[in-house]
């Protein structure tokens, strides 16, 4: 069926048998050859990998092409004429069109994609109305198996993709562990730990995190709690989290990351390194390289001594060692110089070990407090939901807001962290300003040094009361230190700050509170009350920094974004002072009394493999990953039209989809066999749908057909089909123009 609307072949130079020199074929498109030319010679600029591109055009044009032959064979079964059948479409290449009996075969200019054109297949009137072998007088199943034969070759065609990679190497995924958990978050709010290896999660019991957790979560009910169960520390946690819609990636998510290993970035094709430009891990010593596997630090009880990493028990696979106890030596030994055992995995020498220094890393040094916002979320159980602190909801629209902290000290004096102006005169109490994105840090320097019976604290809250007055509220709170390793992150645009060990998490706005003197801020002009309106960051081959736009309740995220990048030494912001908007540059020196605990490793992902004992297995993991990504396709066509989920998020192209597939072609075969599989999927779904010119709209006609006893009333078929172009081609000019957006 030409349903990727070719050439049908009607040119004289494409059905004629009379040979067409090279010069003439030349001649004839140089159009189109011309447009040819000017995208290699982009790709060529852009220095993309030729061998990347035929082989995503080879293994997207084979999925294509398999349509195309189900309805060649099942037309052929059903003794239609088949006129033409073109392996890819637009002018056939010279010296590849032949005639074998009845049916002209081609292989055309360009190879994504097909067309089989029968006889009787256009409208009435059209040739072959008194054919018996014309596609419109065979009978409505006959026509029916036509239609379909594409979609069941396509997913013939992923089921065999997921039966082979199975059987042979399997693939690795991403282990259903939690990773980070993102502050604030439904996941958050109900207490899950990162480091939990998840076994339930709604309705699927020992998932994979992004083909199972991602769309379990997205198309849970709305409002509804979701059941999640988990194994840390030898105990089984049981819970329900309620998925919430994110305003980021548009849509439902519960707010857990992926998990890490301890093994570094491998060999990529951006050739990234593993380690982030200017930070830390990059002035390692000796130098680390891809693929090193960490499998020993610094001992942070005795420092002198180095210890070997345990074995992740979550993993079942050997030489897994344990990424969180990794992060929790790394936060223990904060501020200090690590030494690190790494094995490398150089092809050419198996299982050399090598000892690494690596220097601590430092906040950026840039001088601006900003304003704290309410408190939003309050976590289950928490010695601040036990305290009485209020979080802003549907009940309470204000939230309290965290105006001051008071720490005892192990003399007797203490510690006050405030908003406002304290009480300066009294001589025991050492007054701080309260900046939202450290006071994390200085709570647990703070705890680290206070005896265990000795870690309470009193927060100073404004509330609002009777929605008019506020007043002041002050509760004495109990500092939990099991949640001290915690992994939790604003990694969410609109993300709070959290202190875990109390259980809290607030606002932090872009808007500047306070500009500390003599700071690269203040140097800049940034005044208070000031907002900061996008964020510029420079890359060592660029004179012009990339900006990224900040809202409102941003702060948190950006600052979060901003220490994780590690080369900050150079930045640009753009601040609105009154009506007007300038930009600034900073240059930024590290802050020598903030350390962080992350130092600018690039961990690979935790994965396991998934991989078959014998055909009888692969034959059920096969099925029943196809049977699933069918329904997860379905389900997302039917969040976007209810908008659970964003269209304008989560939709992609064709540009988005070469640009996937690019990706997946430089890694290994079996992950670019799965991806040919899932599109094979994705093609066969959208392929069915009930829209007229695709094959599920000629499908609905026969339906009607078959039901009335008769065709469609010939109007109603052209102009279905007439709005059916109009649909697809609105359709995919959005979503080019989306794809465009995306990159």
């Amino acid at each position: 069926m030409a349903d990727y609307l070719p050439n049908d072949g009607d040119s004289s130079s494409e059905i004629s048998d009379a040979p067409v020199t090279l010069s003439d074929w030349f001649a004839r498109n140089a159009l189109i050859l011309g447009i040819v030319a000017v995208a290699i010679g982009f790709a060529a600029w852009k220095g993309w990998d030729f061998v990347l591109i035929g082989k995503v055009m080879v293994g997207l044009g084979f999925v294509i092409f398999i349509h195309e032959l189900g309805h060649f064979l099942a037309a052929k079964w059903c003794d239609v004429h088949v006129e033409t059948f073109s392996i890819g479409f637009g002018p056939a290449l010279p010296g590849c069109a032949f005639q074998r009996g009845e049916t002209r075969y081609m292989i055309s200019l360009f190879p994504l994609g097909g067309y089989v054109k029968m006889v009787g297949e256009g409208a009435e009137g059209d040739e072959g109305d008194d054919d018996p072998r014309s596609f419109k007088n065979k009978s409505v199943g006959q026509r029916m198996l036509i239609i379909s034969a594409g979609v069941i070759m396509n997913v013939i065609l992923a089921a065999v993709c997921y039966v082979g990679v199975f059987m042979s190497a399997g693939v690795e995924r991403v282990a259903g562990v939690i990773g980070t958990v993102d502050s604030g978050s439904p996941a958050w709010q109900e207490g899950l730990r990162s480091g939990g290896a998840l076994t339930r999660v709604g309705t699927i019991e020992n998932p994979f995190f992004n083909i199972d957790i991602m769309p379990e979560v997205m198309h849970w009910p709305t409002g509804q709690p979701m059941p999640v169960e988990y194994e840390i520390d030898g105990r089984k946690v049981e819970t329900f989290v309620t998925p919430k819609k994110f305003d980021g990636p548009g849509r439902q998510m519960i707010g857990i990351g992926q998990p890490f290993s301890t093994k570094l970035l491998g060999t990529n094709r951006l050739k990234l390194q593993p380690f982030l430009p200017e930070s830390a891990a990059a002035h390692a010593a000796p130098p680390l390289e891809n693929g090193d596997q960490i499998i020993a630090t610094t001992d942070p009880d005795h420092p002198e001594k180095i210890a070997p990493l345990p074995p992740d028990q979550r993993s079942k696979q050997p030489e897994r060692y344990d990424y969180f106890e990794l992060m929790r030596r790394l936060q223990r030994l904060i501020g200090q110089e690590i030494r690190i055992v790494v094995r490398r995995s150089r092809p050419e020498e198996k299982n050399i070990l090598e000892t690494i220094a690596v220097p601590p890393a430092y906040s950026a040094q840039i001088g601006l407090v900003m304003q704290i916002g309410p408190i939003v979320a309050v976590r289950r159980g928490s010695p601040a939901e036990l305290a009485g602190v209020r979080a802003k909801d549907a009940a309470n629209e204000a939230g309290d807001i965290l105006e001051a902290v008071e720490l005892p000290k192990a003399d007797g004096t203490r510690l006050r962290f405030s908003v406002g102006k304290g009480n300066q005169a009294d001589p025991k109490v050492e007054e701080r300003t309260l900046d939202p994105v450290r006071l994390p840090f200085e709570l647990r320097r703070w705890a680290d040094a206070q005896p265990a019976g000795a870690r309470h604290l009193q927060l100073t809250l404004i509330r609002k009361v009777d929605h008019q007055e506020r007043k002041e509220v002050k509760v004495d709170v109990k500092w939990d230190d099991s949640w001290r390793f915690s992994r939790s992150a604003p990694s969410g645009e609109n993300s709070p700050q959290a202190i875990d060990e109390i259980g809290l998490a607030y606002q932090v706005t872009n808007v500047v509170r306070e500009v500390v003197s003599d700071s690269p801020a203040a140097r800049a002009g940034i005044q208070p009350l000031d907002s900061i309106k996008a964020v510029g960051l420079y890359d060592k081959d660029k004179s012009e920094p990339e900006w990224t736009e900040v809202e409102l309740t941003q702060w948190a995220n950006v600052h979060w974004l901003l220490q994780l990048r590690g080369d900050l030494s150079r930045m640009a912001l753009k601040v609105q002072h009154g009506n007007t908007v300038n930009a600034v540059d900073l240059q930024c020196p590290p802050d020598t009394t903030w350390p962080l605990v992350e130092r600018g490793f690039r961990f690979d992902f935790d994965t396991r493999l998934q991989k078959a004992d014998g055909f009888v297995e692969a034959f059920s993991m096969g099925g029943h990953d196809t049977i699933r990504q069918i329904g997860v396709i379905y389900n997302n066509l039917f969040a976007m039209l209810t908008n659970k989920v964003s269209f304008k998020k989560n939709a992609s192209g064709p540009i988005m989809i070469a640009a996937v597939a690019y990706e997946f072609a430089g890694r290994n075969l079996p992950e670019f066999i799965l991806f040919l599989g899932m599109i094979s999927i994705n093609l066969a779904v959208i392929n069915f749908l009930p829209i007229p010119v695709l094959d599920g709209g000629h499908m609905a006609f026969l339906l009607y057909e078959k039901v009335r006893g008769r065709p469609a009333p010939e109007q109603l078929r052209v102009a279905a089909t007439f709005l059916g172009v109009a649909l697809i081609v609105s359709l995919m000019l959005f979503v080019t123009y989306l794809d465009f957006k995306k990159l």
